[in-house]
């Protein structure tokens, strides 16, 4: 294009419309769980802010390193509902587990090598 060429008025003026809100319509679409990373944890610490709860999944015992124990871990947060929901859900599968003798379970008193 030469510099001295204007771009004609119908372009200079030319809008469109882009409408997003279709992307947020997913009810009918079906959906697969995408697990793209999975941590082991045998420690957690939950934290309540004025906003949100956040959980830290650990790994203990950790690594030593520059005299320090370093415990890997990976920070969830969540708003107050889903943190709740997550609670019931997991004491109600947890009871059943149990309840169903499907949670592996130790005798007090004995050994691994008596059982």
């Amino acid at each position: 294009m030469n510099p001295e060429e204007t771009v004609p008025d119908e372009r200079k003026t030319a809008s469109f419309t882009i409408d997003l809100s279709s992307s947020y319509h997913v009810e009918n679409l079906p959906s697969e769980i995408d697990i793209n990373q999975v941590y082991y944890s045998n420690l957690a610490a939950v934290n309540v802010s004025h906003r949100d709860v956040f959980i830290d999944f650990l790994q203990t015992p950790g690594v030593r390193r520059d005299e320090a124990m370093h415990l890997p871990g990976v920070r969830i947060f969540m708003s107050y509902a889903a943190a709740q929901k997550l609670a019931e859900t997991l004491f109600r599968v947890l009871a059943s587990a149990h309840a169903d003798g499907a949670m592996e379970q130790y005798p007090a008193g004995k050994s691994m090598d008596q059982q």
